[in-house]
This record gives C-alpha cells, sequence and structure tokens, in this order.
C-alpha cells in the first residue's frame, strides 16, 4: 500500500471519529433540552461519549512506549526484589496465633 493511500485512510478515519464525537455531542444536547439536564437519557448520552473518548486515548496511549511499560502487568524481577531489599519481607517463623504465641510446628501454622 503506497504512503498518499495509508495517508487518505487515516484522514478518513479522522473524520469519521470527529463526525462520531459531534453526533454524540449534539445527542446530549437534545436529551438535556427534551428531557432536563439531570435526566437518564441524558446521562446515558455522557456515558456513551465518555467510553467513546476513553477508548480513543487508550488507542493513542498504546503508542507510546511509556504508557505500555506502566499498564504490563506482568511483574518484573526488579519489583519482585522490592520487598528482599527492604527487609520487608517476614519469616513464616514469625507468624503468630491469635493469642500472640508462636506455632508449635508447620502444620498448625498453615
Amino acid at each position: 500500500m503506497s504512503e498518499n493511500k495509508i495517508i487518505g485512510i487515516e484522514k478518513i478515519i479522522k473524520e469519521v471519529k470527529g463526525c462520531k464525537r459531534n453526533f454524540l455531542v449534539n445527542k446530549i444536547e437534545r436529551m438535556r433540552s427534551n428531557f432536563g439536564n439531570d435526566s437518564e437519557q441524558a446521562a446515558d448520552c455522557i456515558r456513551d461519549l465518555n467510553y467513546f473518548d476513553d477508548a480513543d486515548l487508550k488507542l493513542r496511549a498504546n503508542k507510546y512506549k511509556d504508557f505500555l511499560l506502566k499498564n504490563n502487568e506482568k511483574p518484573t524481577k526488579v519489583f519482585c526484589l522490592l520487598g528482599k531489599e527492604n527487609n520487608l519481607l517476614d519469616d513464616m517463623t514469625q507468624i503468630k496465633d491469635a493469642d500472640g504465641n508462636g506455632f508449635v510446628n508447620t502444620r498448625e501454622r498453615e
């Protein structure tokens, strides 16, 4: 596909998104004028507009490496070592029962 075709397609996509967003904004205004600012119809339209904006922002944000790294759910080795470096991990023998007494054996602790 040539570069001109790709630019043309991107332009069309941008125009379609703009039209859809304008349609949602106009629909909110119609619902507010017909049913009132606090009506369920207006709230539904606002929710739809928020979903549309959120999806667009997420799509654009995914292009940035920092966003992908910050929102990646896989824990890194550095993250796993944080507790060990700061001595935040408790030893199993430090766990006490409800009365504050130590457990006799590991089976009792479990």
